[in-house]
């Protein structure tokens, strides 16, 4: 982790492939998170090394919704919720999806875990979003309920917002309020 000389207190983060991985997989990867980070749900990317080990630099995150949940003794607040269909709603916004919600690629910026931006990293599955997609309909039930999901895997109880918004297949579920 290296500090921004251009931006002080912004740390970067390296995301490293194996050996051989095709330059233009890395490149479109890049691509995809730089789209998301367009609007908000991604760290920006900040450079794409093409070596022998190729790899992409990025603007840290601070912490997994996992560690968040761990910290918070297994829930999400009402304003935690909000923000994490917000930062579905910039994917789809993007017109990426993202195609990938394993709890370990959600995170938020700041290291308490309390505030925006929420976002989305590792884009080697994304793609296109077709029209009348959405991420909400295919990656919030992979967050919450997949195997690795946070609640089956019981790290969070079921968060309300969320599984409103899961069941209701929207980013604004009726009786969640106002988003952020």
């Amino acid at each position: 982790l290296v500090e921004r000389k251009d931006s002080p207190g912004k740390v970067l983060a390296l995301k490293l492939f194996k050996k051989g991985k095709s330059i233009a997989k890395v490149r479109r990867e890049a691509e995809m998170q730089a789209r998301a980070a367009a609007t908000g749900a991604a760290p920006a990317v900040v450079a794409v090394l093409e070596m022998d080990r190729p790899g992409i630099v990025m603007e840290r995150m601070g912490r997994t919704i996992v560690d968040v949940c761990k910290a918070q003794d297994g829930t999400l607040t009402d304003a935690q919720q909000k923000h994490i269909l917000c930062a579905y709603e910039r994917l789809d916004k993007a017109g990426v999806l993202h195609n990938d919600s394993n709890p370990l690629n959600l995170m938020v910026a700041d290291e308490a875990g309390k505030g925006p931006p929420w976002g989305f990293v590792d884009y080697g599955f994304a793609k296109e979003l077709k029209k009348g997609a959405s991420n909400i309909q295919s990656g919030l039930r992979l967050l919450l309920h997949s195997t690795k999901g946070v609640v089956s895997r019981g790290t969070c109880k079921p968060p309300r917002i969320l599984e409103a918004a899961l069941e209701q297949g929207t980013t604004r579920p009726q009786g969640g309020g106002p988003l952020i």
